[in-house]
């Protein structure tokens, strides 16, 4: 798949056709010309005794102009002619563009000397699907022939009238063979997806993608491509299809469980599942034990990327040459080496493991090929350091991948204090021991005592300081009785 078209209509101008159905068929090729997007390319081609070049591979604009202006010549029906021609124009014109030939025509081969056999071949050959529409009395089995052996579709109509539904149906189909936003979704799955007519493995179809968008790599913006959270897979010993969903590409938070689903995915934890554990806790690059609580802090503080960032730091700065975060047309290369083009990317524990590795191992070679460059090799060494609360260590793994793993420091001790050792006693010291009565009786000896400083008060009180001589036996008392003297 790519993101764009080169499209060749070869259409049939021979005697047969009338100039009202010439015009139907001229204005609703028009229409279709104007469906493709800025980046496709269209070339025209009529056919009657002889074969006509009206314009090579040009924008829109210039095709619709090439066909209004046309005069027609009317004739024979040089129909393999006609796609031969086009095909050696694909060959002559080399894109890294998807190719496909839409030929409309009314009647049989007549004239050509080429055959069906050899129009097939030379399509095969230059990677041209054919999409062939036969309008009223023409050889279905031969125009069938040649489309499903490229790879097309054959379509056959009453009247050119019907044209329209046709052109439909072939840009639903050509969907297939195009990536507009180059996620490695086609717009066809993409536009079924949010239509709601793909089906999950087990059947049921897909009603929570609607704003699937077939023009955006990441349709809601979480971080991880489309392709990377839906998958397209072919039914075993059947010719269709069905989504099998890693996570929601039209939701954030897929579990609903406050992370991210790039993160989860990143870390190794489940983006479907609110139960966050990571399945492998142990990396076999370090020995470091990396588990869920050990993410968890950095990611509720927006950090998660913290230890990759300063991986990558850390490897420009013990290696020449390097270069960090390089943008490319199809993502970002995380360590680049100028000098070889050797591309690196680094990963957190989950990817010494699958599925994660082959992730990972396939996002290099997307790098490598978009660049032209090649896998990573053992130039990086792996190497451990320490930054904030983390010991880190990260290993290169010889596939393009430079895993890392991490724990954080323990706390130093805080020594228990010892309390200072009892100095001697003096010589006349007499050791007293304290009483410390049960909580029971310490209570009501309390209430006795408050009765009795209370008691000793209002005596005062009443005979005018008559009973003052007795207050300090009273109060020796109350005090004997609160604190157990």
């Amino acid at each position: 798949m790519t993101t764009k078209f080169d499209i060749a209509f070869v259409l049939d101008d021979s005697g047969s056709i009338s100039s009202s159905d010439f015009t139907k068929m001229r204005d609703e090729c028009k229409q279709l010309s104007d469906r493709f997007t800025e980046n496709d390319r269209l070339a025209l081609f009529m056919f009657a005794s002889s074969v006509s070049k009206l314009t090579s591979f040009t924008d829109k604009d210039t095709f619709a102009e090439c066909l209004s202006s046309y005069r027609r010549t009317n004739g024979m029906t040089v129909l393999y002619s006609g796609i031969n021609s086009a095909t050696t124009e694909f060959k002559n014109y080399s894109t890294d563009a998807s190719r496909i030939m839409i030929v409309v025509t009314d009647g049989y081969n007549n004239q050509s000397g080429a055959s069906s056999a050899t129009v097939i071949n030379n399509a095969i050959e230059e990677n041209v699907i054919i999409y062939c529409v036969g309008v009223g009395s023409v050889n279905s089995t031969v125009l069938k022939n040649i489309s499903e052996s490229t790879g097309g579709c054959y379509y056959y109509i009453n009247q050119f009238s019907q044209l329209n539904g046709i052109f439909e149906n072939i840009i639903f189909e050509t969907d297939l063979y195009k990536d507009s936003d180059g996620d490695g979704l086609s717009d066809y799955h993409e536009k079924m997806i949010a239509a709601g007519k793909m089906h999950t493995g087990s059947g049921e179809a897909l009603r929570l993608c609607t704003t699937m968008n077939y023009l955006s790599s990441d349709s809601d913006g979480d971080g991880l491509a489309d392709s990377e959270e839906v998958e397209i897979r072919k039914i075993p010993n059947s010719e269709n299809y069905y989504c099998y969903m890693v996570s929601n590409p039209c939701v954030v938070d897929t579990d609903c469980d406050s992370y991210n689903d790039y993160v989860e995915e990143y870390i190794g934890s489940s983006p479907v599942s609110k139960i966050n554990k990571i399945e492998q806790t142990e990396s076999s690059t370090s020995g470091y034990s990396v588990k869920w609580s050990d993410w968890q802090e950095l990611i509720e503080e927006h950090a998660w990327n913290y230890i990759h960032n300063a991986v990558e730091a850390d490897i420009y700065s013990k290696n020449v040459g390097i270069q960090l975060e390089t943008p490319i047309s199809v993502g970002r290369i995380d360590v680049l080496r100028l000098a070889t083009n050797e591309v690196w990317d680094v990963k957190p524990p989950s990817y010494v493991y699958e599925p994660n590795r082959s992730k990972g191992i396939a996002q290099v070679s997307r790098y490598v090929n978009a660049i032209g460059g090649k896998i990573g090799g053992l130039y990086i060494k792996g190497s451990s350091f320490e930054i904030g609360d983390y010991k880190v260590q990260y290993s290169n793994m010889n596939n393009g991948l430079i895993v890392y793993s991490f724990k954080k420091k323990q706390p130093d001790e805080v020594p228990v204090p010892v309390p200072a050792p009892e100095t001697e006693k003096d010589d006349n010291y007499v050791y007293v021991p304290q009483y410390q009565p049960a909580q029971e009786i310490q209570f009501w000896g309390t209430v006795a005592a408050v009765l009795i400083v209370g008691g000793t008060i209002a005596e005062d009180v009443i005979t005018g300081g008559g009973g003052i001589a007795d207050d300090a036996a009273s109060f020796y008392l109350a005090y004997r009785l609160m604190f157990g003297l």
